[in-house]
């Protein structure tokens, strides 16, 4: 049994080594192998920091929804300008509590692969917590400057195909995927490391370097997998609201207690698998690590070395 057979067969003793080489379809089994291990300490963290801007967002987005297609149909009924101003105005309150709770699951997810790497998660929650809120407050900014640079280049690949051409257009995309891969692991190397903005770009740019490939391969994965698992358990919930609207009417009250179960718990799949996703990078961010620095071979081949002196 080599050594990368011997380490893998710990993880299944529940003993899991997050520092560890990895294949791609080994990121993705271990995702679930550390999801099964860690579920307890990630669920009850999840839902002390995430529950409640989640389940704010989703009532406001689901009530509010309901109102601006009732609303809709009845300025379409009447012939008469309805007043949309308001239900819009919610949903963008309603977005804003689902991005305050997607900023807190990536703390929260982090945080815990930045424990699960230092070999212990703290079952308090004031040492969990610990660094959390002043990293997420730092990661903040970095997160809003890439986003923003992303979306002036994608702009600008808007307007290349309709100001200058098609060609550059099918130079951009690419070059847009290549960069999306390259600073794909920054968020977790912000949080394991804690090395600051630039820093953490320069980290996963550098781990990547050799491994766009299996990078890109792990992404576009677990994207699959877990995007199509978010689909098979969104979609029935969908189906049901269309069913329940054309039978009981948008102003049912019971219709809208359906509607703000459903959306909830498809926020709630959305908001899981996402997290999921996290944590497969972050496993790949320590398999890279692992593969180009060796630390947790070194460190054992040391200790193989003093037994023996």
């Amino acid at each position: 049994m080599n050594l990368n057979q011997y380490q893998r067969s710990k993880t299944m003793d529940n003993n899991f080594h997050i520092r560890q080489a990895r294949s791609v379809g080994d990121v993705l089994s271990d995702t679930f192998n550390y999801i099964r291990i860690y579920y307890k300490s990630l669920a009850k963290m999840l839902a002390i920091y995430v529950l409640a801007p989640l389940m704010v967002g989703s009532l406001i987005f689901s009530t509010s929804l309901g109102e601006l297609m009732t609303a809709a149909r009845t300025g379409i009924g009447n012939q008469v300008d309805s007043n949309l101003f308001e239900p819009g105005l919610e949903i963008f309150a309603a977005f804003f509590f689902l991005l305050i709770a997607y900023v807190l699951l990536m703390g929260v997810v982090y945080q815990h692969i930045y424990y699960a790497g230092t070999g212990e998660v703290p079952e308090s929650i004031s040492d969990f917590s610990n660094g959390m809120f002043s990293k997420l407050l730092r990661f903040i900014p970095v997160l809003l400057l890439v986003s923003f640079v992303s979306l002036l280049i994608v702009l600008f690949s808007v307007f290349s195909v309709v100001e200058i051409s098609g060609f550059l257009f099918l130079v951009i995309i690419p070059f847009l995927g290549y960069l999306f891969v390259k600073v794909i692991l920054f968020p977790i190397a912000f949080f394991v490391e804690d090395a600051g903005g630039f820093n953490s770009l320069a980290r996963s740019w550098e781990l990547t370097n050799g491994y766009f490939w299996p990078t890109f391969g792990v992404y576009l994965l677990i994207s699959i997998v877990f995007g199509v698992l978010s689909q098979l358990l969104s979609t029935p919930l969908l189906i049901v609201i269309a069913i329940s609207g054309a039978g009981l009417g948008p102003e049912s009250g019971l219709m809208e207690g359906i509607t703000i179960f459903t959306y909830t718990l498809s926020f709630v799949f959305q908001l899981l698998f996402f997290a999921a996703q996290s944590i497969a990078m972050g496993l790949h961010y320590f398999n890279l690590e692992e593969r180009k620095e060796g630390h947790t071979l070194g460190e054992q081949i040391a200790g193989l070395e003093s037994e023996t002196s």
